[in-house]
């Protein structure tokens, strides 16, 4: 897979958001989730890959009310950070407006410092 290869070719740690629309007409995925197990089984085990998985809920009125849950809220940020939101071995750090994935080598993640960070850093 070409395009694999060319985003993981440095071996270095990715932050990736991604069209999905754009994976499929010039990558040849034919699902976001196709891309995401793709791109596991491709990074070296310690490799970290990052996404974004946002909520917005301060900015809707509705998901305000909703309680913010990290295993099982929606990631507003694109069909490509839905799935690999929930793809195995994915940690989701706690932030109900700005959470982000893990996977990967840094996915074991300390979130002491969340309140402080969406990374927790």
């Amino acid at each position: 897979m070409p395009m694999i290869d060319e985003i993981l070719s440095a071996g270095e740690d990715m932050l990736i958001h991604a069209s999905f629309r754009t994976l499929r007409d010039h990558g040849g995925f034919s699902s976001p989730g196709i891309f995401c197990q793709a791109l596991t089984e491709k990074a070296a085990p310690t490799q970290t890959i990052v996404m974004p998985a946002f909520t917005y809920s301060f900015v809707n009125r509705y998901k305000a009310t909703v309680p913010y849950d990290r295993e099982t809220s929606r990631s507003v940020t694109g069909a490509v950070s839905e799935a690999f939101r929930n793809l195995s071995g994915v940690f989701r750090t706690s932030s109900p407006s700005h959470s982000f994935t893990i996977w990967g080598g840094a996915s074991g993640v300390n979130e002491s410092n969340n309140p402080v960070s969406p990374l927790g850093q």
